[in-house]
């Protein structure tokens, strides 16, 4: 009976203490898990907000007009005038081919047309070079111009109509002139010559008019012309790389009262078909 009651005794006792233990602190997980006081609305962002986009410029475009074109100077064409060693390292034309180059040269010329002949009014050593104003100076590749056409040439140009000729040239008719006579195409630098001519919108083509226009440059005459290989014309040093190539002494008929032609030339070609292509042409005034 007492071992009883002792038993019971202590058991109260040990209830009471277990009532009176402090709590557990929380752990740590319970600490990191706790919402903070930052709401998504109000979080900072964590990348750097990207420059404010610029106003837009009130600066007026300039008035002033743009520099004039200046063809850049051709390259020192490497052809002899020097005929008879050009002559000597090739086959001589007979009468017949130099009748051929002859009229290929002179093509359109009665017509007041500018191609081809234009090609030989200046110095190049590759098509590259030429100056496509020179070839169409003066020039166009359309021969009816309406005169609503002229007149609105002379507005854009601040000039009172004066009954000069037109002249219309549109690009792509330069384009596939040059493709055809050259057999390249105009580069980037080769098209900035437009710029010498008036262009107008509406009819998508440029304008200039004759005024105090020079003599014109004319291979009327072919003298002598040989028939190269590759291997001749790369000993020569001429800069034309073709498999063949025509070398062709040229002159424009004297004028009365001249003792002389007006100008004298050598110009390459290479075959194509039943034409040429210019190649390289050498002018001497």
């Amino acid at each position: 009976m007492k071992r009883f009651v002792w038993i019971l005794v202590f058991a109260l006792l040990l209830a009471g203490c277990q009532q009176n233990a402090p709590t557990e602190a929380p752990s740590k997980e319970t600490v990191t898990d706790a919402p903070t006081a930052e709401t998504p609305e109000t979080k900072a962002p964590t990348e750097a907000p990207t420059e404010a986009p610029t106003e837009p410029t009130t600066e007026e475009p300039a008035t002033e007009p743009a520099e004039p074109y200046e063809p850049k100077d051709p390259a020192s064409a490497t052809i002899s005038l020097d005929f008879d060693r050009v002559l000597a390292a090739g086959q001589a034309l007979d009468e017949k081919e130099l009748e051929k180059v002859t009229s290929f040269l002179t093509a359109g010329k009665d017509d007041g047309e500018a191609v081809p002949w234009g090609f030989v009014r200046q110095t190049y050593s590759d098509p590259s070079e030429i100056d496509i104003s020179l070839v169409y100076y003066n020039k166009g590749t359309e021969k009816d111009v309406s005169e609503e056409e002229a007149a609105a040439a002379y507005t854009a140009m601040g000039w009172e109509p004066m009954g000069l000729e037109t002249q219309k040239r549109t690009l792509d008719a330069v384009k596939e002139a040059f493709k055809k006579y050259t057999g390249k195409d105009l580069t980037e630098d080769q098209l900035k010559a437009f710029s010498v001519w008036i262009y107008l919108p509406e009819y998508d083509a440029y304008y200039s008019f004759v005024t105090d226009m020079p003599d014109d440059i004319h291979a009327d005459q072919c003298g002598r012309g040989c028939r190269l290989d590759k291997a001749a014309a790369e000993a020569l040093g001429l800069p034309v790389k073709a498999d063949e190539m025509i070398a062709v002494e040229w002159a424009e008929s004297e004028k009365p009262g001249q003792e002389s032609p007006l100008a004298i030339g050598m110009v390459l070609l290479v075959p194509d078909g039943d034409g040429y292509r210019f190649a390289a042409n050498l002018l001497y005034e």
